[in-house]
């Protein structure tokens, strides 16, 4: 085959190349076998923290996901598991893959880098009130300006399983979907309302944070209802390795939670 075109050309050589062949009348297709990767996005990237990486969840999703989500998540979260297949040592509390080991140790270290953790008393400056009934030795996720990128993580992986777990349940605002439709609106405001919903039946939390139990300072937690349509309580350490007991104690189902699984 005699290969034609200049040098100078853009792309000359497999240009010239796939040109000869088709004269020839020699096949071709084309291979998309080899992955040559992605984009990444580094104009919000900054050195502010520890681990600047947590912070690239809206950025930079697909590498943010490899990293801090746990590597069994998605095979929960797929549209035929039900909830009957998860795990359940307690009545309503369930067993759910979500962060990855690497995003448990860089939290911890994000909390210890900040340093700045309540006193454990029941005034508490951070709160509207001024006053926690149920004080721990903790740091908000807004004190590290974590608050959106934990919100997201509720939305965008939380959600899925909630949804399986918890049937019929959307979000704290759900019922308001049923107050709107009684109303007399004009059909311009009714036709908003599908995007009302949908923003108002994202999930919410109000209260985000780490808590630290150590002996010689807070070691345990005193029974209590939290203030919640469901908890999420995600161990961050590694029992037997970084700490001995510790555990969930669930009284009203005489159910107690023991070696706690990091994420």
């Amino acid at each position: 085959m005699q290969i034609r075109g200049a040098e100078n050309e853009e792309n000359y050589l497999y240009s010239s190349i796939a040109s000869a062949a088709v004269s020839k009348n020699i096949f071709m297709h084309v291979d998309n076998r080899f992955d040559y990767g992605y984009l990444t996005n580094p104009n919000s990237f900054t050195l502010d923290h520890l681990h600047n990486d947590l912070w690239q969840i809206f950025d930079n999703p697909l590498d943010w996901e490899e990293i801090y989500i746990h590597p069994e998540y998605h095979q929960w979260a797929r549209k035929e598991v039900k909830m009957g297949d998860f795990e359940q040592p307690c009545s309503d509390v369930f067993w759910v893959p979500l962060m990855s080991e690497v995003f448990c140790k860089q939290l911890i270290e994000e909390m210890e880098h900040y340093g700045k953790w309540s006193d454990g008393s029941n005034y508490d400056p951070r709160l509207e009130g001024g006053y926690e009934n149920v004080p721990t030795r903790d740091i908000h996720m807004r004190q590290i300006d974590w608050e959106d990128h934990w919100i997201h993580v509720l939305r965008k992986y939380v959600y899925p399983l909630q949804l399986k777990l918890f049937e019929g349940y959307w979000d704290k605002v759900g019922a308001f979907q049923l107050q709107l439709r009684v109303l007399d609106l004009p059909k311009s405001v009714l036709r908003l309302l599908p995007l009302i919903f949908f923003v108002l039946l994202q999930p919410w939390a109000r209260m985000n944070f780490v808590v630290r139990y150590q002996q010689g300072e807070q070691p345990s937690l005193r029974y209590h209802h939290d203030a919640s349509s469901y908890t999420l309580d995600m161990a961050l350490n590694r029992v037997h390795i970084d700490y001995q007991g510790g555990g969930v104690r669930f009284k009203r189902y005489n159910c107690t939670l023991v070696d706690t699984r990091v994420g």
